[in-house]
């Protein structure tokens, strides 16, 4: 069973506040970090994280294999004994795989190398937004995998170089179809590698685009040329919004990708699975046992840097 574990960021900042303790005020933003891995980042994103070590998995008859890595799930205030949301149930998640780890999931290699042809060969993000009537051409790179949905809709796609990662961000949409687009069907995602290209950083954030209906439009189109037409007047509306018209802005999505940091990485905190002993012959699981590798939660403390004596 898996476990899980949170921390409510601001509140031993508040009480820190209230007592009358002599205090400087410095940067109020929220920090986590686990095994060297961390980022800061703004409470419009979130107030409490949960830390999961995901182990590999062989995937089956309608998903793909998925390699070990870490996630980051950033959510909002929840009683103790409140149910943490689960990764794309409308949290915040931040996800890291160390490349080396792909190997035995193809389709997230195939993800890696195309990200890795695009940051080395830099083309004009600008022409691989625009829909040409077909329903998954020029998708951009994105980790972790839809198995059941294709990307339909790109826009507002920049590359993102930092000194301490480098990618692309962009805002997107998956569907099974094409039927309009209502303001929760929308994405924000970062895409890149660690600067020594050693790890894959995946950042995904749940919008709500204000400029479009709260209500999804219920949308046919005689001709993929008129689906097409109506996708880019979509991703052209997404384009021309301010940063602040979506609920949560994108500024501290930018402020998160940009904070991310491995500058204190030791040995990493996954197991390498080059590294990894050979599983010994056993006997099959009784009734009752799983063969499958459970997911375990940590508990992270967060340090307050908000007040110093």
């Amino acid at each position: 069973m898996r476990s899980r574990a949170f921390v409510i960021l601001p509140a031993l900042i508040g009480s820190a506040l209230l007592v009358g303790v002599p205090a400087v005020a410095q940067d109020t933003t929220p920090s986590v970090t686990y095994g060297g891995l961390g980022f800061r980042f703004d409470p419009s994103l979130g107030t409490s994280v949960n830390v999961t070590d995901v182990p590999a998995s062989a995937g089956g008859p309608f998903s793909f294999p998925q390699p070990a890595h870490l996630t980051f799930t950033i959510y909002g205030q929840r009683p103790e004994s409140g149910r943490v949301p689960v990764v794309g149930d409308g949290a915040v998640v931040v996800e890291f795989y160390r490349v080396v780890d792909m190997s035995g999931a193809p389709e997230y290699v195939q993800e890696a190398s195309k990200l890795q042809t695009l940051l080395s060969d830099r083309p004009d993000l600008r022409a691989l937004t625009v829909a040409h009537g077909q329903r998954r051409d020029q998708p951009l790179p994105h980790v972790p995998m839809h198995e059941d949905a294709a990307q339909v809709l790109r826009a507002r796609a920049s590359y993102t170089d930092r000194s301490e990662i480098h990618g692309i961000s962009y805002i997107t949409a998956y569907g099974q179809d094409v039927a309009g687009f209502g303001a929760h069907d929308f994405e924000a995602t970062f895409q890149g590698f660690s600067a020594d290209g050693t790890w894959l950083v995946s950042v995904v954030v749940p919008l709500d685009a204000t400029m479009f209906p709260a209500q999804r439009p219920s949308l046919t189109f005689a001709t993929l040329a008129d689906e097409a037409k109506y996708l880019n007047q979509a991703a052209r509306k997404l384009t021309a919004a301010s940063a602040d018209a979506f609920k949560p802005s994108l500024r501290p999505i930018d402020a998160l990708v940009g904070s991310i940091s491995f500058a204190e990485i030791g040995p990493s905190p996954l197991p390498s699975e080059s590294a990894s002993p050979q599983p010994s012959e056993s006997a099959p699981p009784t009734a009752g046992e799983s063969a499958v590798p459970t997911a375990t939660s940590t508990l992270v403390a967060v340090p307050s840097e908000s007040v110093s004596p």
